[in-house]
């Protein structure tokens, strides 16, 4: 939640911490669930490791390049802030 209270506008608030929670939370777990499920039938454990690992790291890939993309916008930043970020 620190980087939806950094990055969006104080009237926005409670809605990007609600979409945060919706997509980190809910439908990940329902979505790997699904998945994981489907995956054991056809790999074994490991192989399903395998893919939490790429998954993850794919995740780590998209979350730098948004915030790459967002440091470009940060004249804009809510709170005043030089970057947009409370912890740079």
């Amino acid at each position: 939640m620190y980087y939806v209270n950094e990055t969006i506008l104080r009237v926005d608030l409670v809605k990007g911490q609600s979409l945060a929670t919706i997509f980190s939370v809910n439908i990940g777990g329902i979505l790997g669930t699904l998945f994981s499920g489907q995956l054991l039938n056809y790999f074994d454990v490991t192989g399903l490791m395998m893919f939490g690992i790429v998954c993850s790291l794919i995740g780590v890939v998209l979350m730098f390049l948004a915030m790459r993309s967002s440091e470009k916008t940060a004249p804009n930043a809510p709170c005043g802030r030089k970057n947009g970020y409370g912890f740079f």
